[in-house]
């Protein structure tokens, strides 16, 4: 039985995800004081719920390390192989 693993680069899109998916909901939250402080305030206590919940914290922190260490690896392996100045200033 040959078990398959995601790569490093769905590994990397996929937090990024995860990511991008908080930071909308933060974004929206603020968003959201276009139409008062009161809304404002009411969304924002709904979202605490998911902002301070321990096991969604731990994952949303495990997603950045996974892309800090994702990026890093990926950058690197690209950054040997290229040639010229101008590939290497692209990666960048």
């Amino acid at each position: 039985m040959k078990i398959k693993f995601m790569s490093l680069k769905k590994f990397h899109y996929y937090s990024g995800l995860l990511i991008l998916t908080f930071i909308s909901f933060h974004l929206l939250n603020y968003l959201n004081s276009i139409f008062g402080a009161d809304k404002h305030i009411v969304l924002m206590n709904t979202l605490i719920n998911c902002y301070r919940n321990i096991f969604l914290e731990s994952i949303l922190v495990i997603a950045i390390l996974i892309q800090i260490y994702s990026g890093l690896k990926m950058f690197l392996k690209k950054f040997r192989i290229v040639n010229t100045l101008f590939e290497k200033i692209q990666i960048c």
